[in-house]
């Protein structure tokens, strides 16, 4: 089932789309660090412009660490263990 959240920041709103539900029991918590692969693509359009999974390496950082751009911080946080 796909879902679609949004989460705000000051700067950008960041579009997430659910396509496989997690266990929505476990989220990341502050300084933990997390494991994605994500696919991106310019704002408004279809045109990807980056994506982990061709390069068959999950991108990895802490949790409100900074080390990240504040949309995808905020995002993954809201996402629970093996959502997709």
């Amino acid at each position: 089932t796909n879902q679609r959240r949004k989460s705000s920041c000051s700067m950008a709103q960041v579009n997430v789309e659910i396509l496989c539900a997690g266990d929505q029991l476990h989220y990341p918590k502050s300084g933990n660090t997390v494991s994605i692969h994500y696919t991106a693509f310019l704002s408004g359009s279809l045109t990807k412009f980056d994506c982990s999974r061709q390069r068959r390496k999950p991108f990895k950082f802490k949790i409100h660490a900074e080390q990240v751009i504040a949309g995808l911080d905020e995002s993954v946080a809201q996402l629970s263990i093996g959502e997709r």
